[in-house]
């Protein structure tokens, strides 16, 4: 197995590549299908949402084609809520008005079309909507932008390059929360500073910029599979990607720990990478198991949601950590001198 590792390392490289431009295919298209990176729930779009219940059951796609008729300029996702009851959640986005008329239109619907039996409503205002959103984004580039840093404090080399790094993320932080740089703006000043702190690290500090490197990756991943899926992303969805950043760079610090910090001359290079691999194995396939457990049994949607996104990284997540970051850790380490 080593031999063949040592020979076939690079190649296995070519699989996360190819996913990653992939994924960067995907997120296009989606940005040009839609006008953002990702399909957004009502939480995060504005709109009305409504949950209904019915005497009878009606297939999903019936009751999406009975809406566009109903309401064409809108735009629906339907959902299925478990019970022996027919029970449904409507997300509608775009309808015309605002959101309390349009949440009155979609009342009087539901009641006098379908014959609904409770109709409980929810609104949120577009500009809310994009509040949260700009949020949720600000929240994930300032987890990259400090977890990036905290990489390099431990990893890299050079107190005062450290120092003036640290100088420039805490800059940069306090110049977008201060409302110095708000909006589109900041976010893309923070994006900015973030694209740049992971090419540096990559220069300067292979394994630190592994690491980063892995964790986007494993992000883009999975926004790429659930744009494919359709999911539309709410703010519990965002949760779970800010748990995958954590948990990406946790396996990730793991086996960079194994294979630099063990020491040359303890262990040869390829038995310290398998037992990075063992142990780091390990973790993420009891929490693959543990959450495709949640997500089957999980009757919430909220939850559903959460889980779904979790497992899409936790595969994510395997593939980057063993195929990229540690195929990277292994060239930068031969290329040291070490021995195999």
């Amino acid at each position: 197995m080593q031999s063949w590792y040592h020979q076939h390392y690079k190649k296995l490289f070519l699989i996360p590549l190819l996913l990653m431009i992939l994924s960067i295919g995907v997120i296009a298209y989606t940005i040009h299908d839609t006008g953002s990176f990702v399909r957004k729930g009502v939480s995060l779009s504005g709109g009305v949402s409504a949950t209904i219940t019915l005497d009878a059951p009606v297939g999903r796609d019936v009751l999406s084609t009975a809406l566009l008729e109903a309401f064409p300029d809108g735009d629906f996702a339907v959902r299925t809520l478990s019970g022996s009851i027919p029970t449904y959640v409507v997300e509608a986005a775009n309808l015309l008005g605002g959101e309390q008329e349009a949440a009155h239109a979609l009342e009087a619907y539901f009641v006098q079309e379908l014959s609904a039996t409770s109709v409980s409503l929810e609104t949120t205002g577009p500009s809310l909507g994009a509040s949260f959103f700009n949020q949720t984004i600000l929240g994930v580039l300032l987890a990259f932008l400090w977890m990036g840093w905290v990489v390099f404090l431990y990893f890299g080399s050079g107190k005062w390059l450290k120092v003036l790094l640290g100088v420039i993320a805490l800059s940069a932080t306090i110049l977008v929360t201060s409302g110095v740089f708000s909006g589109t703006t900041g976010l893309v000043l923070l994006f900015a500073v973030v694209l740049a702190h992971i090419v540096f690290y990559l220069i300067v500090s292979v394994p630190s910029g592994a690491i980063i490197l892995a964790a986007a990756s494993t992000i883009l991943f999975t926004l790429a599979v659930i744009n494919l899926m359709g999911v539309r992303l709410s703010t519990a969805g965002v949760a779970a990607f800010l748990m995958i950043i954590g948990y990406s760079v946790d396996t990730d610090i793991l086996v960079s720990t194994r294979v630099l910090k063990t020491g040359k001359g303890s262990a040869p290079l390829f038995q310290r990478l398998l037992g990075g691999v063992k142990t780091g194995l390990t973790m993420q396939v009891t929490t693959t198991v543990a959450v495709t457990v949640a997500f089957i049994v999980s009757t919430s949607e909220v939850i559903s949601q959460i889980m779904l996104i979790l497992l899409i990284g936790m595969v994510g997540d395997i593939i980057f950590t063993w195929l990229q970051n540690a195929g990277i850790l292994y060239w930068y380490v031969l290329r040291k001198g070490d021995t195999v």
